[in-house]
């Protein structure tokens, strides 16, 4: 709970007026994404969308200067949920999105 989420870098975003965040994803650059482009016609960017106010703002935080404590309290005031409630929400959330490698995990020492 005291690490703090950071976006990928190499990733574009931005959220629009309606609340949804549109995530740019480039193509992987590494030998095996230029081997699998020649197999398959893979576009160079595509895009995912978070349409979830909750997800969206989840992500909006993952800032590296916030830890996931701070992201479930302000999840519990904001959305007046439970604290058990945002926690497995949150966790369950940033999990998915460390294994698409569209966050990291800072921790402390």
């Amino acid at each position: 709970m005291s690490s703090r989420p950071v976006r990928n870098v190499l990733l574009e975003w931005e959220m629009g007026e309606d609340g949804k965040v549109v995530i740019t994803i480039p193509r992987r650059q590494d030998w095996l994404g230029r081997i699998a482009n020649i197999f398959f016609a893979i576009p160079k960017k595509r895009q995912l969308i978070l349409d979830d106010e909750v997800g969206a703002t989840v992500w909006s935080i993952c800032d590296g200067e916030h830890t996931i404590r701070n992201i479930v309290d302000h999840l519990c005031k904001h959305y007046k949920l439970t604290r058990k409630e945002a926690e497995v929400s949150v966790t369950e959330f940033l999990r998915q999105l460390g294994r698409r490698r569209l966050v990291g995990f800072a921790v402390e020492k």
